[in-house]
């Protein structure tokens, strides 16, 4: 019998071998893949419960500027109430959502607070998990 001279193919290792680095390759890839997906999930829920934030601060600082008055302010121990001319906020702190006007207004809150630093001056913070914001505003002319 004469001895194969021409062969042509691959041997079991070099094909093991070669599942073995695309496997390699395989897993390296899904991980940077979910990774990337979750930092991406990550990114935009703090940035929509910043932009949240954001709009809310906005939207106080207009109602005071608005009402011309100075914030009435009542407290218990789990809910502050703050009546800003005809606007009325309430945060509930055990459900951890302010309301306006008995709607709700924003959520997931872990602090609400409008706290006056002069008679005149008064400094609002809102705080989540991930963010805490907070501005402070002069009423500069009472109604």
């Amino acid at each position: 019998m004469r001895g194969l001279t021409n062969q042509k193919g691959l041997t079991l290792l070099e094909v093991l071998a070669a599942v073995t680095i695309i496997s390699i390759i395989i897993v390296l890839l899904y991980g940077i893949l979910f990774n990337s997906k979750e930092q991406y999930n990550s990114q935009t829920e703090k940035n929509e419960q910043l932009s949240d934030i954001s709009y809310a601060l906005k939207v106080i600082t207009k109602d005071i500027r608005k009402s011309g008055t100075l914030p009435e302010i009542k407290q218990n121990d789990e809910k502050k109430i703050y009546k800003i001319g005809d606007e009325e906020y309430i945060y509930d702190n055990s459900v951890k959502k302010v309301t306006r006007n008995g709607v709700i207004f924003i959520q997931q809150i872990i602090n609400f607070d409008i706290t006056p630093i002069t008679k005149d001056k008064y400094k609002i913070q809102i705080e989540n998990t991930r963010e805490n914001l907070n501005t402070e505003i002069v009423i500069r002319s009472e109604h």
